[in-house]
This record gives C-alpha cells, structure tokens and sequence, in this order.
C-alpha cells in the first residue's frame, strides 16, 4: 500500500482514498518516474581518431528534470462533486508543489509543478479516471525527515572553579549548560546519491571553522556573526537575512555526502552558539 500528498500554498490534497470535508476522495492507481532515474544529459564526444568516445568521470553524469505521472480516480456522490474534485486538481496550475509518497520502501518527496489530464472526460458511476504529470527542475526525491547535528563551541579553560594564591576568584563561570550538543556530530544519507548538508551557525560566533574528520576539508567563515548564517554545500554559498556574505568564506572546502553513507564535523570557533548541520537523504 502507498499513498501520496501534494502540499501548496492553501493546503494539501491527499491521494489516499479518504473522503474529504466535501465528500470527495481520491484514490491513487499508479505512480510512473519516482523510482526510476530522470533522462540522462551528458555530452560525450566522439574521438577523431580511435575507438570510441573521450572518457567521461563521475562529474560528467548528469540527469535532466524528472518527470513523476500519478493517476488515479476521483471519486463522489454526484457528479457536481466530482467535477469539484477534478477542479481542485486543476487549483494547482501555476503553482509549484511539492508531491509526498509514503510506502513499505520509505517517506519521500519531490518539488515541481503540474499539468492534469481528464482526458475522457466521462464520468463513469461514482469516478472519473485521470492523472497529473510533475515535472520537477531537481530531479532528486528527498527524504521527508532530515538527519540532523549539532556542534557548540569548548568550554572555555576559564569556566568553571578558578583559584588564584590559593583563593578562589569570583564570579563563578560554568559555562553552557550540559546537553546533547559536543564539538563533534555526525549526520546521515541513506539515499542513493549525493547530499549536500546546509550548515546554519547561529549568533554570537566569529571565526567559524567547521572540519570533516574524514576529508579534513574545511569550511572558514571569518567576521562577527549578528545573525544566523546560512552555509548552503550544494550552492557553494553563505547569506546573513538573504544578504549574500560568501566573500567572508575564506575557506571553501565545501562537502557532499556520499550515497548509504555520513560524515562527520568538529568546530572550532570563537564565542558562543550552537551549529546546527541538516541534510536530506538524497535518491536519484
């Protein structure tokens, strides 16, 4: 069993069989594009002389958009209910939305916009068959739940009791707070190929350095930080508020996650704050 959600501004339409408020329901008959990969794009020139074409590296893979087509019954009591359901379908035009499929294999979505097909357009007892097609830029299916770190600064050497001659000083400084945040996380792709985390580092830090142990790339952010800075490893790009301050990047070691794998960051940097590393689950 599966079933499917569509998520837009004004709501979400579910394609599971359950009625809605309006006594219509939708029930899902097939899904087509979501678990085999998009059109391949990749320019591969022929050799002038020899055998063959040029060799290619794992770069030079690409995929074109993808292009998922669900199809399904709307179903009612009436046949105004039906075609109120088949309109709401047709609510999603000049939108872009974002389709959810839940089954026995996993929890993904994909983000696109849409066309819709009644193609009969007759009404046949209780439902009316048709489908809408998804076409969608990125052609990855992304996991619905994230993994997610978090990294906070060491303790400083002056926390905590601090004797001076013998005497204790004041005031006294604990630092933060025990929790479950260290120095070091780890966050997970389960997909089938690669992710790219987002790094978003919170107020109060300056001179930022995030290291993966495995690689020992590393990413260096240099300058007070006033407001959550955004770190984006697949744009290759940091923003304050939507204002870009990638210049203050002065180390750009900036990573992937490889497919069934993790991959693990340490900090070090001055001040105080938490770092929070989120990524996706990516599935090509």
């Amino acid at each position: 069993m599966w079933k499917a959600f569509i998520d837009y501004d004004g709501g979400t339409i579910s394609i599971d069989g359950a009625p809605t408020n309006n006594d219509i329901c939708i029930v899902a008959t097939g899904l087509q594009g979501w678990y085999s990969t998009p059109d391949l794009k990749v320019d591969s020139a022929e050799r002038t002389s020899g055998d063959g074409n040029h060799k290619l590296t794992n770069s030079d893979i690409r995929y074109a958009a993808r292009v998922v087509t669900l199809s399904f019954y709307v179903i009612g009591k009436t046949r105004d209910k039906i075609i109120e359901g088949m309109e709401m379908l047709n609510s999603l035009s000049h939108k872009i939305v974002k389709m959810r499929v839940i089954d026995s294999h996993g929890d993904t979505y994909v983000n696109g916009y849409v066309s819709t097909d009644f193609a009969s357009g007759k009404v046949v007892g209780d439902r009316v068959a048709g489908s809408i097609t998804l076409t969608c830029p990125d052609p990855a299916r992304y996991s619905h739940e994230p993994s997610r770190g978090y990294l906070s600064s060491a303790a400083s050497a002056n926390d905590g009791l601090v004797f001076k001659g013998g005497v204790m000083q004041f005031p006294l400084s604990y630092g933060a707070p025990a929790n479950d945040i260290g120095a070091t996380c780890t966050v997970v792709n389960n997909g089938s190929s690669r992710a790219y985390p987002v790094i978003t580092v919170s107020p109060g830090f300056s001179d930022v350095t995030i290291t993966n142990t495995e690689t020992g790339a590393q990413i260096r952010y240099v300058g007070f930080i006033a407001a959550n800075l955004v770190i984006d490893n697949k744009t290759h790009t940091a923003n304050i508020n939507g204002v870009d301050v990638t210049r203050n990047l002065v180390a750009r070691g900036f990573e992937t996650i490889p497919p069934h794998g993790s991959a693990t960051f340490t900090l070090n940097a001055e001040g105080s704050g938490t770092v929070e590393i989120e990524t996706y689950s990516t599935y090509i």
